[in-house]
């Protein structure tokens, strides 16, 4: 299947995405036919958020906590 984004590690390498603390989300979402694979999520109040799209696929990826600091 095509999709129109496609966020995902470059030659296997891995990739990490990371939120500020108190941010909403590290990665959000918000188009139709997206891919995300192969990454590795952290912090955000949901890590990933996606809404009201369709058609969005999500594989190989690990999502971890928020992050905070004291």
């Amino acid at each position: 299947m095509d999709k129109r984004v496609s966020l995902g590690a470059v030659s296997g390498a891995g990739a990490e995405i990371s939120a500020p603390p108190g941010a909403p989300a590290a990665v959000s979402v918000a188009a139709d036919d997206v891919q995300l694979e192969g990454i590795a999520v952290s912090g955000g109040a949901t890590g990933i958020r996606i809404r009201e799209v369709e058609g969005v696929t999500v594989r190989d990826v690990t999502v971890g906590g928020p992050t905070f600091t004291a």
